[in-house]
């Protein structure tokens, strides 16, 4: 694998910009590289409860899964 891109969901919100930042999401992964989850706005697992960390691990997985279906995320990054 070439290169695996971290995506924060939140970051794909911002600016009324989403369509623009999945088509990049969409380049990317047609280029033949990867996308991995890091979680939904990358909060430090160290400063909040385990079940607010799950929570923003499946709330980044939104816009990952529906863009991978033929692909599952195979990395977490863990900050």
């Amino acid at each position: 694998i070439p290169a695996v891109g971290f995506v924060n969901e939140s970051r794909i919100y911002t600016d009324n910009n989403s369509d623009n930042r999945i088509a990049i999401l969409k380049k990317w992964l047609g280029s033949g590289y990867e996308l991995g989850n890091q979680a939904y706005s990358n909060k430090s697992y160290n400063l909040v409860s385990d079940d607010e960390y799950f929570d923003e691990i499946t709330k980044g997985e939104r816009v990952l899964t529906s863009l991978m279906q033929k692909y599952w995320p195979r990395y977490l990054s863990a900050v």
